[in-house]
């Protein structure tokens, strides 16, 4: 992984074989970002994707094989229990273009992935919501 800092956040470059979501939240613990906000584009191989369902208060998850371009990959950041938390959405295409999106459980790296991190002042907490079972943003906090 690799940086530059810019007027609002940060450019960061995250290296095959590194997970983002993990790569992420160390870099977020370094720099001390608890509110902010990512876009990001590149590759990576076999991504774990995921949709929330509120029957059952739980996500179904599932890991698509093989290489996939990062079309479009968006979340934020903000803080559970004290650490730095990254909440991401992505959509990944084929080597068909087709395309497979959801949220984001795990994805390495495979050619490279560059994220633009939009920092925020101050703290967005999350906490835990009775009715869906998440750990919601929390603006009271």
């Amino acid at each position: 992984m690799d940086y530059r800092e810019t007027p609002r956040g940060y450019l960061v470059r995250i290296d095959r074989g590194e997970e983002i979501l993990a790569t992420l939240t160390r870099f977020l613990a370094e720099k001390e970002v608890r509110c902010g906000a990512l876009t990001g584009i590149g590759a990576v191989d076999s991504p774990e994707l995921g949709l929330f369902t509120m029957a059952t208060r739980e996500y179904r998850r599932r890991r698509f094989a093989g290489e996939y371009e990062i079309v479009a990959l968006t979340g934020n950041v903000s803080t559970l229990a004290g650490k730095p938390f990254v909440h991401a959405h992505g959509l990944f295409s084929d080597a068909d273009c087709q395309v497979v999106g959801g949220h984001v459980f795990e994805a390495v790296v495979g050619v490279t992935c560059e994220i633009d991190l939009a920092v925020y002042p101050g703290e967005m907490q999350r906490h835990p919501d009775p009715v869906t079972g998440l750990n919601l943003l929390d603006f009271r906090a």
